[in-house]
């Protein structure tokens, strides 16, 4: 847990009256594109344990269905219907669902192309799928490429709960020129692709490296030319209404 200290600077440094917190941003942006009638699906659902991430669709559309391959899904109170599978070979029929999302879920995939493939195929004609991920050229995306999983298990579990596991990581779509490509590939259409910087929240095991954070997070937000070295990737990709098949 932060520091008082951290806490302080974080109150001083930071409006609380805006939306930080990028997973928190992307659960807005969801809510944007759905409606009563959606059928929706959550990839890599997880188990629901940080009710700060209440994605609040449950209840407001048509039904809210999770797809992972950890067991502890079945337990997620924000679903309607749970789905053990893998997200690169989905169990589920074609031309489902209206919606599709996954936060930070595409860059512990070895092939992502084979994901993206998939939920092509299970959107219906102009649906939406939309994802949020980490980008590779961010100074913790860096971090996490050079030390241990196991670590990253452990910081993981130190910083935040012990029920978020941390998997291995791949990185193979994650700077914003390679983001799109495999979506492209498979005939989605890009709406559109930006970048976001949160607060410093890895580093605030201390007041120094959390001004550090800070400061690095005034600079990457200063000008567009430096949106390529923000903190996460956010897409939304469709697929065309006069659909010509899967590619």
């Amino acid at each position: 847990m932060p520091s008082k200290m951290v806490q302080r600077l974080s109150e001083r440094l930071y409006d609380p009256s805006k939306v930080w917190d990028t997973k928190v941003r992307f659960i807005g942006l969801v809510l944007k594109h759905v409606d009563a009638s959606s059928r929706v699906l959550d990839l890599g659902a997880g188990s629901g344990w940080n009710p700060k991430y209440d994605t609040r669709l449950k209840g407001r559309c048509r039904q809210v269905v999770g797809l992972d391959v950890d067991p502890r899904m079945k337990d997620n109170p924000r679903l309607d219907h749970a789905v053990l599978g893998d997200i690169t070979a989905v169990p589920l029929a074609d031309q489902t669902f209206d919606v599709t999302f996954s936060m930070m879920v595409l860059e512990h995939l070895p092939e992502p192309a084979r994901c993206a493939a998939e939920v092509y195929r299970i959107l219906k004609p102009g649906g939406y799928f939309l994802v949020i991920t980490p980008n590779i050229c961010h100074y913790v995306s860096l971090a996490g490429r050079l030390t241990p999983h196991w670590f990253h298990r452990w910081y993981s579990r130190r910083m935040w709960s012990a029920q978020r596991e941390a998997f291995p990581t791949y990185y193979r779509l994650n700077t914003v020129r390679s983001f799109p490509r495999p979506f492209e590939a498979v005939g989605f259409e890009t709406v559109s692709v930006e970048t976001v910087e949160p607060i410093p929240s890895y580093l605030a095991f201390s007041a120094p490296t959390f001004l550090l954070g800070a400061l690095y997070e005034r600079l990457v937000r200063s000008s567009s030319l430096f949106r390529g070295l923000r903190a996460n990737i956010i897409g939304v990709f469709r697929r065309p209404p006069e659909s010509r098949g899967n590619s």
